[in-house]
């Protein structure tokens, strides 16, 4: 067998491990695009990117540099999502490709949290009606 004709399957089998590794977070993750900046801690790197997931619990980061400052390192993200501006604490996580990675939020005040998830209803809500209007009609 050509490899050419095995990619698609084990393609699909990539997929669907994504899919089900996205079904058992705790929370929903919505596709965004959005410019964010984030910077350690510490000070020692600040950088832009561009989210392209997020949640409550955290977010997806690509960037056009590499983040070399590894896992588990503090930082502060600024972004902007539907007229909001946000400025949150988390922790990078493991890298999916070598320039992009995620980041859990921490220390999120109640009152942050909120406004986060209303914002996030918005962007499921507007996402859910442009699906619904892509859909034939039956």
């Amino acid at each position: 067998m050509a490899l050419e004709e095995s990619l698609p399957d084990e393609m699909n089998e990539q997929s669907a491990r994504d899919e089900e590794w996205r079904n058992r977070r705790a929370h929903p993750r919505h596709d965004v695009d959005c410019h964010m900046t984030i910077a350690s801690i510490t000070g020692a790197i600040e950088m832009p990117g561009r989210m392209v997931e997020v949640s409550v619990g955290g977010c997806q980061v690509m960037t056009d540099e590499r983040f070399l400052a590894g896992i588990m390192v503090r930082v502060e993200v600024q972004f902007q999502l539907r007229g909001m501006a946000f400025r949150l604490n988390g922790v990078t996580q493991g890298a999916r490709a070598k320039k992009r990675f995620a980041i859990r939020f921490v220390d999120i005040s109640p009152r942050k949290r909120a406004q986060l998830a209303e914002v996030l209803a918005e962007v499921a809500a507007e996402q859910a009606a442009a699906s619904d209007a892509e859909a034939p009609n039956s």
